[in-house]
């Protein structure tokens, strides 16, 4: 408006700064993705990968800024956003590591060069009249300090009220708001305003002026009472728990120095009094870090729930270096990382118990439940299909981290914790792998086809890289030369990415195919069979589903083709699997339905409407005794039913 002398109109400068953000956010996803398929093809090639992480800003900054006039900033920061989130997990962890340490020296570099600029410029923002922008400035100070207010104190406390958020505490909350520190980016923004010939002179100066005073009270009188503000609420030392595990792994990592130097002393003969004189230094050290070492005042409680965090943190470290190592794909660890991060949160969320917690990242997604109702309601098994075969991929390589874990990590945990904490931890770890292995075996027994595929996938993938490992380690020693391992590394990568697929997973839910596995039906013949699939639906139920709620009223029947329910009455529970059929008596009785029915594995059942119950029974007199006689037994002994 300023550049264009317009008026002001509202609705059309709301409607064109969507257009400008959300314009410069899509340019700048669209544009990464390319260079993302570019970092996969090349990820084990660093100066590759920083290269196109170094050109990618600029692409995406002209692309969008000179090209489609929508906002650079926000392309840049979408592209940013894209290859530290997808890019990060198609990159071995050591080739990303060394990219961030290059990026941080880069952005040390542009930032200090941004202030050199800025500080060179800020005489010429200021300009000769700022004492007449002072009721201006007094009014962006109020105005953003009350917006931080309403965001850090209002906003905040009501997300998290409604679940939507986590807790903070006011402490933290206060240093949000008294750290909302501006600097480069502003300045730099105000500097585009500056040398924007067609703005006017007088709305140029205004925002430099505004923008400097507002961005040196941020970095003068904020920046520098942050400390205090911390001093005050007690955030500038460590958590009791933080303090804990830092006078605990300090006084086991002496431990660990001093025993070490003296195996060391000792494979090189040195003399016993030279050898005191070195150690007596790790071991007084050691025994004094032990002394001061704190934490009795934490619980029990407090201690495994402190475990559990480095936990989490550990297995996150695993799943990446599996990853890296290239024993496991890009959509697995992708998985794995999300349930991992749901499993973090609810462990911090307090609210919820460990169990809870390591149910959290089990529980099926809304992309299962969406795909298993567009299978019940129309019948199409492939999305379904899809997303039961990314379930039990990611649950097999979850399971295997966490067996991993649990041989040669867990230990160096239950070292930094007390001995009244370690059993609790170590059960506690147990219940998590008890509760993946279930998940994992439930559907690995639902189909052992697949399962069998995808442990031959993971063993050859693992092979691969293990003869990678081996041409790695010719080339150190100098056996072969760049050019041979090259060669061998290539063959290697295309031999993955062939045995990296795996055949579509079959569901099994065809009715005729289910109609021959229930033994009601094993005498019908073929045809009558194939009449009978005609009046049954199919429907797959996963664990936990409630089939059948109490006090509905029934309009279906249903045979278990394949898997377990539990039908829950308000005195017994009774199981049922294979072959049994329940959700009768609605139909006999025309009344409400007597129990609760719940899957408690994957279950292949068969469906009978009411409108085709009669005609149904009728047409097979044989099976229609069957279904009188357990009915009656189940209503008791003396009830009469018509058929």
């Amino acid at each position: 408006m300023l550049a264009q002398q317009t008026s002001l109109n509202v609705a059309a400068s709301m409607l064109q700064f969507l257009v400008v953000f959300l314009g410069g956010v899509v340019v700048g996803i669209v544009v990464a993705r390319p260079a993302v398929w570019m970092m996969r093809a090349f990820r084990r090639d660093t100066m590759i990968i920083l290269t196109l992480t170094v050109t990618l800003p600029f692409i995406a900054f002209v692309v969008a800024e000179h090209f489609l006039h929508v906002s650079g900033v926000m392309a840049v920061v979408a592209a940013g956003l894209t290859v530290g989130s997808i890019g990060r997990r198609l990159i071995p962890p050591q080739v990303f590591e060394e990219v961030e340490h290059a990026w941080h020296q880069l952005g040390f570099w542009a930032t200090s060069l941004i202030f050199i600029l800025v500080g060179l410029a800020v005489p010429r923002m200021l300009g000769d009249h700022v004492i007449d922008y002072v009721d201006d400035i007094l009014l962006v100070l109020v105005a953003a300090t009350l917006a931080r207010i309403f965001i850090i104190y209002g906003l905040l406390p009501l997300l998290s009220r409604f679940g939507a958020g986590q807790q903070v505490s006011l402490g933290y909350r206060t240093i949000m708001f008294w750290g909302g520190l501006r600097g480069a980016v502003s300045l730099a923004l105000a500097l585009i305003v500056l040398e924007t010939e067609a703005i006017p002179q007088e709305s140029r100066t205004f925002v430099g002026v505004l923008v400097t005073s507002y961005v040196l009270f941020t970095l003068l009188f904020q920046a520098t009472t942050i400390q205090l503000v911390m001093k005050v609420f007690g955030l500038d030392k460590l958590s009791p728990a933080d303090q804990a595990v830092r006078d605990r792994s300090v006084s086991n990592a002496l431990q660990s120095v001093s025993e070490e130097l003296d195996r060391f002393a000792s494979f090189h003969e040195v003399t016993e009094a030279e050898r005191d004189v070195a150690l007596k230094r790790f071991e007084d050290a050691a025994a004094k870090a032990k002394a001061e070492a704190k934490g009795d005042h934490l619980s029990s409680e407090d201690w495994v729930r402190t475990g559990l965090a480095m936990a989490l943190a550990q297995e996150r470290q695993l799943y990446l270096t599996r990853f890296g190592e290239g024993f496991t794909t890009t959509g697995q660890l992708q998985e794995a990382l999300t349930r991992l991060d749901d499993v973090t949160d609810a462990l911090k969320s307090g609210n919820a118990s460990w169990k809870q917690a390591a149910n959290a990242g089990v529980a099926f997604r809304s992309s299962f439940r969406n795909a298993l109702d567009f299978q019940r309601n129309f019948g199409v098994s492939g999305p379904l299909a899809k997303v039961l075969a990314r379930r039990l991929g990611v649950l097999d390589f979850m399971r295997q981290v966490l067996r991993e874990q649990r041989e040669h990590g867990i230990s160096e945990i239950e070292a930094l914790l007390p001995d009244n904490a370690r059993a609790a931890f170590r059960q506690a770890m147990d219940e998590r792998f008890t509760i993946v292995s279930q998940n994992a075996e439930a559907l690995a027994l639902q189909y052992p086809d697949y399962a069998a595929a995808l442990h031959r996938r993971d063993l050859t993938l693992a092979g691969l890289r293990l003869e990678e490992n081996a041409y790695d380690r010719l080339l150190e020693q100098s056996l072969i030369g760049p050019e041979i391992h090259g060669d061998l590394v290539k063959r290697l990568d295309g031999a993955g990415a062939a045995e990296g697929r795996l055949p579509p997973l079959k569901l099994k839910l065809n009715p005729a195919e289910l109609v021959a596995k229930v033994p009601f039906f094993a005498g019908l013949g073929k045809g009558r069979q194939k009449g009978l699939a005609r009046l049954l639906k199919t429907r797959l139920f996963a664990p936990g589903d409630m089939i059948i709620k109490r006090g509905e009223v029934g309009d279906e029947m249903y045979f278990i083709a394949n898997g377990a329910v539990k039908v829950i009455l308000p005195d017994n529970q009774v199981t049922l699997g294979t072959g049994d059929f329940f959700g009768e008596l609605a139909l006999i009785t025309d009344q409400p339905r007597n129990a609760d029915v719940e899957a408690l594995g994957f279950s292949s059942v068969l469906a009978l409407k009411r409108r085709d119950f009669r005609a149904f029974v009728k047409r097979y007199p044989d099976i229609r005794e069957k279904i009188l006689r357990i009915a009656q037994e189940r209503l008791g002994g003396g009830a009469e039913i018509d058929l």
